[in-house]
């Protein structure tokens, strides 16, 4: 028996996530454009927030700068965090995220189009919950991207 999943097709009802539940963290306008594709497919668009570099994912992350006043409510439910971001750097922001009791338990995937092993082994010792390849292929990326996002918003239970 096969079974096929498109999470293209699911339909969810987007207010059972709060503003902000989906956090991206991408420099690079065109992936930025794929990822907030797949949410819209996903009917998640109105739940992400989008940042482009590492000093305004950790602001916005700890509720500093200029992102201080950011209700706790708003805290995000997964991280889409792309590996080479400016600034402050990928593996930096996942470190900070993963060393800080308040913030360690959100999931954090991250995103490279890097085929370095050390580079991906040190995602996941720093605690990374996923590493996704940004493939050459559009829809392999936007496919990866929404299996993530839909696992760890719809799938995956914590209470926290």
């Amino acid at each position: 028996m096969l079974l096929h999943y498109s999470p293209f097709e699911e339909r969810a009802n987007s207010s059972q996530f709060g503003k902000g539940s989906v956090l991206v963290v991408e420099d690079d306008s065109g992936d930025e454009f794929f990822i907030l594709r797949t949410l819209k497919s996903l009917n998640l668009e109105s739940c992400a927030v989008v940042v482009h570099d590492g000093e305004e994912a950790t602001d916005y992350i700890f509720r500093t700068g200029q992102h201080a006043s950011r209700s706790e409510s708003n805290d995000p439910k997964v991280i889409m965090l792309d590996l080479c971001i400016p600034r402050v750097a990928g593996l930096e922001v996942l470190r900070l995220i993963k060393e800080d009791e308040k913030t360690r338990h959100i999931p954090v995937v991250v995103m490279t189009s890097s085929d370095n092993k050390t580079d991906i082994n040190r995602c996941y010792e720093l605690g990374a919950n996923s590493v996704v390849k940004k493939g050459r292929l559009i829809e392999e990326f936007r496919e990866s991207v929404a299996l993530a996002v839909t696992y760890w918003t719809r799938i995956n239970v914590y209470y926290h």
